[in-house]
């Protein structure tokens, strides 16, 4: 996270650009809350990308995700959740209208019926990074959801946004032969609803100890226009980690294996994810694939 949040405030913001990344971790029991849930995050994968308007938006035809989804099931986690970098919003907004309408769309995309009751819900968590101004402009993380409310006006078409509405999402009007509900705030029917309402506050915390699933860091992140990926990446990581370290561990590294899975294949990069979660040696024919190329 420090790494991704570093590259927007460093490199991007100061051209007005903005970034975004699935964040991929696993669940646990949270005994703090009544049925609570933990979303353990664990690393961040910055898809292709373009900015639309003021917001980066991932390719719809990104070709690589479903190579990482393979890495990340081998590794045993899961996309957990979403990150993305806005300006400041106005009036100390927590989400504009567009970004309840886009954490809606992710959390339907991101639900499952898995429960006992088999009832669908979302445990797909959003991160919004902001320029903090009572904090000098130092960035700021925010974890959100939408309600489910939220989620099945979106679902069935009736909630909006518009340009001109900064504050609040819209219900569309109803058309022939069509019956919508009134939505009542505050106590009267209004066709405007703040995004306050939608809002489902997420705390975050750092644990006191963390039983990390990844060793490193350290490998250049995918897709960063301003820093592309090279092979000789591999064998610059390589030399900075102790031959002496156990094999599994000098693999640990999310954005290694997903380089590995796409500039060698994917099999041999899911044997390894496979080895660094079980903490096993990596064969030693993989391991001879990878010093070749490091020569």
């Amino acid at each position: 996270m420090e790494n991704f949040i570093g590259y927007w405030n460093g490199v991007l913001l100061e051209n007005a650009m903005q970034r975004t990344g699935f964040m991929y971790g696993y669940y646990l029991e949270d005994k703090n809350y009544d049925e609570g849930t933990r979303a353990i995050m664990e690393g961040i994968y910055e898809p292709s990308q373009e900015m639309v308007g003021e917001i980066a938006e991932p390719l719809t035809d990104d070709q690589e995700m479903a190579r990482v989804n393979r890495i990340a099931e081998a590794l045993d986690l899961e996309c957990i959740g979403w990150v993305f970098t806005s300006l400041p919003l106005e009036d100390d907004l927590l989400l504009s209208p567009e970004e309840v309408l886009r954490i809606a769309r992710l959390q339907n995309e991101h639900s499952t019926d898995a429960h006992f009751t088999k009832y669908v819900l979302s445990k797909f968590v959003s991160c919004a990074v902001r320029p903090d101004p009572a904090n000098n402009g130092a960035p700021d993380l925010h974890p959100f959801m939408v309600s489910e409310q939220a989620c099945a006006m979106l679902r069935d078409g009736i909630l909006s946004s518009s340009s001109s509405e900064r504050r609040c999402c819209l219900v569309r009007e109803a058309g022939k032969d069509e019956m919508i509900p009134d939505f009542v705030v505050e106590g009267r029917s209004d066709k405007k609803i703040a995004t306050d309402f939608f809002i489902v506050r997420v705390n975050d915390t750092a644990p006191k100890k963390h039983q990390r699933m990844f060793t490193h860091a350290d490998f250049p992140r995918e897709n960063r226009p301003t820093h592309p990926q090279r092979r000789d990446d591999l064998k610059k990581y390589f030399s900075k980690i102790p031959k002496s370290e156990a094999s599994w561990s000098r693999f640990a590294d999310f954005h290694l294996l997903l380089y590995i899975a796409k500039e060698i294949d994917v099999d041999t990069a899911v044997t390894i994810a496979e080895c660094v979660r079980d903490r096993k040696d990596i064969p030693e024919g993989v391991t001879m694939i990878i010093n070749e190329l490091t020569q």
